[in-house]
């Protein structure tokens, strides 16, 4: 390993929140500045030599090693966080099935999450973990029970566990890392490339279990609002999302914000918190039967994805990433989806509250001109 290389995992272990640094708000930027200088943007020749690079049979020779021998193979994929990705690489199950219709198909995944995969009809099996260190352990024990049992690993290479800040390897496809992993393409192809499938664009479902009950209180025409992502980089600014939803509820819309924090003020009639609540079947369906959802990148814009619902994303830069787009399926096709991105260079938050609000209003023009069925 050259002195570049023990420089960058250097200041990698130093940048993740550790113990000892946890009162600490920076956490050392010296090592984030040394990433930044170390680890540029990804280039367009760079990218095509990364994708040529990867080995996208990797699973599929494990398969045809376990058909050949006269068993039928059980996988087990392994993606513990978070919950944007686990919606968003839900094609997975669909694709092995129709590799193997016959296998059994198992998803190791952190607690919190598990109710975005007990309802999918082709898991026959969820173990949860507390992190991704146990998680590993998991899969470790699982391979060396049975000969049959393939693991698909979909974490891609430098991914760190928040509880043991343990990095860890991906030996399948390491040119698909943390520095990469959004210049090669979708959550769903970097994901599946990782894990050394070929790189898969179907659209993501949501799989409901039954139909839930929109509470009381909240209107049919409808903007779903979420406003705060895990990271911060990633957010748009309060008093935006406060200016925004002050204009929309002048034209008669009710605001229904959803999230882990309360943004938006709500004196207002026309605007309903649905913060804080850990139901993910009841928020899908509020964002499902939406007229707009409007939102930065995370688990509620995969989700908005999953159930086709027309939407608004806000992408500015992300480390050292200057643009990316991170869905496949409707978000990708569809003219009932607008991405509004940053000035170059620019995070989210650069984004103009009037540049927002004419999108909002042409995409309820638009999807006021479509027929209903």
């Amino acid at each position: 390993m050259n002195l570049r290389r023990h420089i960058i995992r250097l200041a990698e272990n130093i940048s993740r929140k550790t113990y000892f640094l946890d009162g600490l708000k920076t956490r050392l930027g010296i090592s984030r500045f040394i990433l930044k200088i170390l680890v540029p943007p990804v280039s367009a020749n760079d990218r095509l030599k990364i994708l040529s690079s990867l080995d996208k049979d990797y699973i599929t020779r494990k398969i045809q090693r376990v058909i050949q021998c006269g068993h039928i193979p059980s996988f087990w994929i392994l993606l513990t966080h978070s919950m944007g990705d686990i919606v968003a690489c839900e094609p997975i199950v669909r694709y092995l099935k129709q590799l193997v219709p016959d296998a059994k198909i198992g998803w190791i995944v952190r607690r919190p999450f598990r109710e975005l995969l007990e309802f999918n009809p082709n898991i026959n099996s969820i173990i949860t973990v507390e992190n991704l260190a146990e998680g590993k352990d998991r899969v470790a024990m699982l391979a060396a029970e049975s000969p049959n049992v393939i693991i698909v690993d979909c974490h891609f290479d430098g991914t760190s566990c928040s509880a043991t800040n343990k990095i860890f390897r991906n030996t399948a496809n390491p040119n698909v890392n943390i520095h990469t992993y959004y210049s090669i393409g979708s959550l769903l192809e970097t994901y599946s490339l990782a894990a050394g499938l070929p790189p898969l664009t179907d659209a993501p479902t949501f799989h409901f279990g039954g139909n839930p009950a929109i509470p009381s209180g909240i209107s049919k025409r409808r903007i779903v609002f979420h406003c705060h992502a895990s990271e911060r980089c990633r957010d748009w600014t309060d008093e935006k999302w406060n200016q925004l939803a002050s204009k929309l509820t002048e034209t008669g819309r009710q605001i229904v914000e959803v999230g882990t924090k309360r943004v938006l003020n709500c004196r207002q009639n026309s605007i309903f918190d649905f913060t804080g609540y850990q139901d993910l079947q009841t928020i899908a369906c509020i964002i499902r039967d939406a007229d707009v959802f409007v939102g930065i990148d995370s688990v509620f814009a995969h989700v908005a994805n999953a159930v086709k619902t027309p939407s608004i994303v806000l992408l500015g830069k992300y480390r050292n990433f200057e643009s990316y787009f991170p869905y496949t399926g409707a978000f990708a096709h569809s003219e009932s989806f607008q991405v509004i991105h940053a000035p170059k260079g620019q995070p989210a938050a650069e984004i103009k509250v009037e540049t927002v609000f004419a999108a909002i209003q042409k995409m309820l023009s638009l999807t006021a001109s479509v027929p209903t069925a």
